[in-house]
């Protein structure tokens, strides 16, 4: 049998777990765009680096540096979701059934 202290300790229990998941949410958003450019330019200096063998601006292939544009950007937002989803499920306490 729930005591009135064991469901107040219930409903007090996800307010914490909601702000934690909230800020943290919100924290990988805002880091979002930072993250992007690092990312970009790390990807820009490897691709320059493979594909820079001549002077000339014959030499880039700009379809290719527009998809790793693109795939630099889709990794980055599916790693962030899946951080914050992941983190939601570490905190995000197990839920039984009082029998």
């Amino acid at each position: 049998m729930r005591t009135g202290r064991d469901l107040e300790e219930d409903r007090r229990g996800d307010k914490p777990f909601g702000l934690a998941i909230g800020m943290v949410t919100v924290a990988a958003f805002v880091l979002l765009p930072a993250l992007i450019v690092v990312l970009f330019y790390v990807f820009a200096n490897v691709f320059a680096l493979v594909e820079g063998t001549d002077f000339s601006s014959d030499t880039m292939n700009t379809g290719a540096f527009f998809v790793g544009l693109a795939m630099t950007v889709a990794v980055l937002l599916v790693l962030v979701f899946f951080a914050i989803a992941q983190i939601g499920l570490s905190l995000a306490p197990n839920r039984q059934r009082d029998r």
